[in-house]
């Protein structure tokens, strides 16, 4: 998308990553990107991202997630803790930035 033309915000939940991956990226595209650390686990850290992003740009125009996922294993094998954990990561944080997208 950078490559495009497109103005990017990124985040992830280890700040050198996404420092890292800014510096990649710009070096890379010449594009100016946002980045910033992120648990997408935690509403109000999807917020704050989302704040911010509205706030250098204006608007959200799409939304790619991709949070990972559970760690590997056999389904009957996880836990409720383990459930509930891949639910937030995987589905909550999707739809938390989803709704949150359209609420700015």
């Amino acid at each position: 998308m950078a490559t495009e033309g497109a103005q990017v915000s990124i985040c992830s939940r280890d700040s050198a990553s996404v420092e890292a991956a800014v510096k990649k990226l710009t070096d890379e595209t010449g594009a100016e990107i946002l980045g910033m650390a992120c648990d997408v686990t935690k509403a109000e850290s999807i917020n704050a991202w989302v704040d911010a992003t509205v706030a250098k740009w204006g608007v959200i125009d799409a939304l790619l997630v991709n949070a990972g996922g559970p760690p590997g294993g056999l389904l009957l094998d996880m836990t409720d803790a383990q459930w509930q954990a891949a639910f937030e990561l995987t589905l909550m944080s999707s739809l938390r930035m989803i709704a949150r997208r359209f609420h700015t």
